[in-house]
């Protein structure tokens, strides 16, 4: 497990700046009351089984979080925003140079009641905060075909899914034509951005031109991407007009290879950390893996099966039956 500022009080950052870093567990940035955690991602691989930012859920942890990534690349298995009720946090995708943010089950935001802890916990306030560049931007893939999905806050009554989550857009540059990819999925996402339901015209500046796209939940083949579709740009009237240029949006698509090898690290440092117990040798030489100490047959009796017969002297069922 890896911690950035979950203490109280705390404040701290990382960066990474290559070539990997795994936590084989979870990752905390900003956790408990008074934390203000901050994790920048600008070369290399990261490799982690949950990212909790601000906070898993539960009182005491109204922390600040913030993840900000440049480049390289985000592997894991979910990303808990705003878990934890009253907490502040962010999730920044600097430009379009990351080459994969694959989340595999959930991208979950608000507020998780843990236990029911709390009667009325206050709402958590998130922000997914998008820099597109003149390629567009790296999205994030919720990838899994069972449950990769985006949970949106969207309350219960027991305390749950109680916060805010606002989309956020800079230009980095001007921004390409055509559609926008910012998240994509197998599955429709459940709740919406704050204030922002399909079809809503989302806005941006650039040296004081201001652009325009419709953002829509059902995009791309799945029906389930959430995208900036139709370009428009204001006109010296002041009216929006359709934006064309001759750059076209970066082409994204999930790439399993990129999980594949994450997960192959991830299994290699585990292994590599494993100290033998009780000081075993390794199975065979150069033995890797779970099974790397595995003890077989060492040390116990030798039986031969010296013929093909169904039962007697010699024959494997009074091996096995030895």
């Amino acid at each position: 497990q890896l911690s950035v500022a979950d203490g109280g009080n705390s404040v701290a950052s990382m960066i990474l700046d290559g070539p990997s870093l795994t936590a084989s567990s979870s990752m905390d940035v900003g956790k408990y009351n008074g934390s203000d955690g901050r994790l920048v991602i600008k070369s290399g691989h990261l490799f982690a089984g949950i990212i909790f930012v601000s906070g898993g859920g539960g009182p005491g942890q109204r922390g600040r979080g913030a993840i900000e990534i440049q480049g390289g690349s985000v592997v894991t298995k979910n990303i808990a925003l705003g878990n934890s009720s009253g907490s502040h946090c962010t999730l920044r995708i600097v430009g379009s140079k990351a080459s994969a943010i694959a989340v595999e089950d959930y991208l979950s935001i608000g507020v998780y009641n843990y236990l029911e802890a709390e009667k009325e916990p206050p709402p958590s306030a998130t922000e997914l905060i998008f820099d597109i560049d003149a390629e567009g931007v790296t999205p994030i893939f919720t990838w899994g075909k069972t449950e990769g999905q985006v949970r949106f806050p969207v309350p219960d009554n027991k305390g749950n899914g109680v916060g805010t989550c606002r989309l956020v857009l800079h230009l980095l540059a001007a921004p390409p034509s055509g559609d926008i990819l910012l998240i994509g999925g197998p599955k429709k996402c459940q709740g919406e951005f704050t204030e922002l339901q399909e079809g809503a015209a989302v806005r941006a500046q650039f040296e004081n031109k201001t652009y325009e796209w419709i953002l829509t939940y059902r995009g791309g083949r799945t029906k389930c991407d959430i995208m900036l579709t139709s370009p428009r740009i204001a006109a010296a009237d002041g009216r929006m007009v359709p934006y064309a240029t001759a750059q076209k949006a970066k082409v994204f698509q999930f790439d399993r290879a990129v999980v594949e090898s994450a997960y192959r690290e991830f299994y290699r440092q585990v292994d590599a950390q494993q100290n033998p117990i009780g000081g075993r040798t390794l199975a065979f030489p150069g033995a890797e893996g779970y099974g790397a100490y595995a003890k077989g047959g060492r040390g116990g009796k030798v039986l031969f099966v010296t013929n093909l017969n169904d039962s007697g002297p010699g024959s494997l069922r009074e091996a096995i039956e030895t």
